[in-house]
């Protein structure tokens, strides 16, 4: 019995970063309805830093859920009968959250460039 409930845990622990990308995607997608709306409004930048804030939970979970289900079956090493230890590192989907992380970071900054700009420009007075 423990050793199916391991290899639940052992698929569970493969899906986990593709079911996370789905939150990412969901984000990415608000972010972008946001950006349609008004391209450097207050909500834009935070949907931008919530995305961001999302990725790198999500990139830690990826590493986190692969590291500890060894170490879970290495606990449990006597009690279970298959032992399969891997560090799977889920390629497309460090790169799919990677470029949603690049991109709400490139929409924060170039916010924060149109900010410093507006206000240079604001400040100069044309007689």
């Amino acid at each position: 019995g423990l050793s199916y409930g391991f290899l639940t845990l052992q698929y569970l622990a493969a899906a986990l970063p593709y079911a996370l990308d789905i939150a990412v995607a969901f984000s990415a997608m608000d972010l972008l309805v946001e950006l349609k709306r008004a391209r450097y409004s207050e909500t834009a930048i935070a949907r931008a830093h919530s995305l961001s804030r999302l990725c790198g939970k999500v990139l830690a979970v990826t590493v986190l859920s692969a590291m500890g289900f060894n170490l879970l079956q290495l606990l449990f090493a006597r009690q279970i009968h298959n032992i399969s230890f891997s560090l799977d590192i889920p390629l497309l989907s460090v790169a799919f959250v990677l470029a949603a992380l690049l991109l709400a970071r490139y929409i924060e900054e170039n916010k924060r460039l149109k900010d410093d700009n507006d206000l240079f420009i604001s400040g100069v007075h044309l007689p």
